[in-house]
């Protein structure tokens, strides 16, 4: 482990009894007088100030301090875009991941776009509908309307929205390649880790891309040549 610089560890801990008042405070409100802290109030590390509290799964839940990242992946699993979240909603996200989309790919056609049920709401699916793709992969929360649910019936929005399941495989492989653990110093630094590990990532993908197609290339070889010997035998054999 390398040490931290002594000018690094003054600056930090001329911050603690800010966050000994501060704490204090909170401990008067919460547990003396009854109130509910608002989490952007809340410090949930006193070396990291930017951490958030994250919840993970759906049955048994998981809390984890750091931030949400939201990615997007091609058919290829390869990450097209990503950005790391600071008390966003996923909601909120959906317009802006779009321009990106529509900038960066301003030569391509989109024909599908999945996302998780946190992402729908009625503005952000007319978004993804219009002028964008050709199937909007929005699932919704809660009733159905009889046009959500022929939306959702169609066998088009069925094959889409299984094939999204893959992003778990691709979130277990980021946390693979750096994400699992950021060791980077403050908000800038922890953006830069996420940054690599999408790089590491991407590359991982392309490497067993390139893998992939070298191994058919020999098979196809392999194949084309004894089919070569075979047509040399059966020649040899015909001439005798």
């Amino acid at each position: 482990m390398i040490p931290l610089p002594s000018w690094l560890l003054l600056q930090h801990f001329r911050g603690i009894p800010d966050f000994v008042k501060k704490f204090s405070a909170h401990i008067e409100r919460r547990l003396l007088k009854g109130e509910t802290i608002a989490a952007s109030e809340k410090v949930y590390s006193i070396f990291e100030e930017h951490t958030q509290w994250i919840t993970k799964g759906k049955l048994n839940k998981k809390v984890e301090p750091g931030h949400l990242l939201l990615i997007t992946t091609d058919q290829y699993q390869l990450i097209v875009d990503y950005k790391i979240m600071e008390a966003e909603r996923d909601a909120a996200q959906v317009a802006p991941l779009k321009q990106r989309i529509q900038e960066t790919y301003s030569d391509k056609k989109i024909i599908s776009h999945s996302f998780d049920k946190g992402f729908y709401s009625k503005d952000n699916l007319n978004t993804l509908q219009q002028d964008y793709t050709e199937q909007a992969v929005l699932p919704k929360r809660g009733r159905f309307s009889k046009e959500d649910k022929e939306r959702e019936s169609t066998k088009t929005f069925k094959q889409l929205r299984n094939a999204h399941s893959a992003i778990e495989s691709n979130i277990n492989m980021l946390e693979h390649h750096g994400l699992n653990r950021c060791a980077d110093k403050g908000l800038k630094g922890y953006k830069r880790n996420a940054g690599l590990s999408v790089l590491a990532y991407n590359l991982h993908i392309i490497g067993n891309i390139l893998k992939k197609q070298q191994l058919q290339k020999e098979e196809k070889s392999s194949a084309d040549k004894k089919r070569y010997q075979n047509k040399k035998q059966q020649a040899i054999k015909a001439a005798a």
